[in-house]
């Protein structure tokens, strides 16, 4: 009997991605920040993703008291003004649940990949302790429960999806609730998987520091232009 499948975990030693002139040339990135976030977070990444050979655009959104419907549909309207053949979504946490209620709505999008950091599929934890009071409630604002309630519908089976995880276990989180290891601090890395995904990565760092990380950033680069993972299994 076969034994249960190594968890795939970002080799620090991995040499960046070459990147490909051909495809690059005729696509671009979309970067999708997260709760409490404005875009400007997500720079360090826009700029590894432009030395990978993609242009990027950021798309900018209220994190906290806007309907996540009309996010989507904001978002959808942005994608339009694109002059691209190709347009990828790279979203970090709150970010890829947008992204997902975008595609379920606005289905009719140009061929792209999307890759998630730290993005809850699965649920989370940390908002469900936070929901069950006023305080709680407040902190996540309208957006976050709504965007949790739209990762219920099945992922478009035609949108390859890349799932980066964080390991690294330091976060606020860890105040709120008790966090089953491993998980990056707000997230666990349970909470990321979604079966729908073409493949899934674990990056030894924290929530927020998936935006920074040298070895995020190549997996990022490299799912973008293979549909695949540079650690091993």
């Amino acid at each position: 009997m076969r034994g249960p499948r190594p968890r795939r975990l970002a080799s620090p030693v991995s040499p960046p991605p070459l990147p490909s002139p051909m495809e690059s040339d005729d696509a671009c990135v979309v970067c999708v920040h997260g709760l409490y976030m404005t875009g400007l977070d997500m720079g360090l990444l826009r700029l590894r993703l432009r030395r990978c050979g993609f242009r990027t655009r950021q798309f900018s959104y209220g994190t906290w008291h806007r309907d996540i419907g009309r996010q989507a549909a904001r978002l959808d309207r942005f994608l339009r003004t694109i002059d691209a053949a190709t347009v990828h979504l790279v979203a970090h946490s709150l970010g890829g649940l947008l992204v997902h209620r975008m595609l379920v709505d606005c289905p009719q999008q140009r061929a792209g990949r999307v890759v998630t950091l730290g993005t809850p599929h699965c649920g989370s934890a940390v908002a469900e302790r936070l929901r069950h009071c006023a305080v709680g409630r407040t902190i996540l604002g309208r957006t976050v429960p709504q965007g949790l309630l739209a990762a219920r519908h099945p992922w478009p089976p035609e949108r390859e999806l890349g799932v980066v995880a964080g390991s690294g276990g330091i976060g606020i989180g860890r105040i709120v609730t008790t966090l089953t290891a491993p998980h990056d601090g707000t997230v666990t890395v349970a909470e990321t998987r979604l079966p729908a995904a073409h493949d899934h990565v674990t990056v030894a760092t924290s929530h927020t520091g998936l935006l920074y990380s040298a070895a995020a950033a190549r997996e990022v680069c490299h799912f973008l232009h293979t549909g695949r993972f540079l650690a091993p299994v």
